[in-house]
């Protein structure tokens, strides 16, 4: 049986061209995604909040890195939009990020980052969030963080001691 170069050279050389445009497809963020990570540095807050709902359905591959960029936002409104879109994704990596949020000055982005924290359910939220609990007056915001914690265990307690 006769082989020629080129029908051994097939079994070898394509595979190897397709596992090399496979895994350089996969690498790369699509086009779009640097033109949303760079209109959440735009001055106008319009932009910044397009930005952010277009990154929001999106998968964490995806969007985690700019929604987490967006926690330090200056307008409340996008601090508030990224802490939610975070929520719903539901990724532990997030929580660290959204800490400093429990503390914010604007009532909202404290509010829906309570509640991105309780979708989320990573226990390294659980002290900030009863710290928090100790610290604010506002009865709402009190309930609001006790309704968070049901279900959530610290020390082999369960958060809702204080019933």
């Amino acid at each position: 049986m006769r082989f020629h170069f080129w029908s051994i050279s097939r079994l070898y050389i394509f595979p190897l061209i397709l596992a090399v445009l496979v895994s350089s497809a996969l690498s790369q963020q699509p086009d779009w995604v640097a033109q949303v990570t760079a209109d959440l540095k735009s001055p106008d807050s319009a932009v910044r909040m397009k930005a952010l709902s277009t990154l929001s359905g999106q998968s964490a591959e995806i969007s985690l890195e700019p929604l987490m960029s967006a926690l330090t936002d200056r307008e409340p409104e996008i601090r508030r939009s990224a802490s939610c879109a975070l929520g719903y994704l539901k990724d532990k990596r997030a929580v660290q990020s959204m800490l400093p949020l429990i503390s914010d000055k604007t009532w909202t982005v404290r509010r829906d980052t309570y509640w991105a924290l309780g979708q989320i359910g990573d226990s390294r939220a659980v002290e900030p969030l009863l710290d928090a609990l100790s610290k604010t007056n506002n009865f709402s915001e009190q309930v609001y963080i006790i309704e968070l914690s049901e279900g959530w265990t610290i020390r082999g307690r369960s958060c809702l001691f204080l019933n």
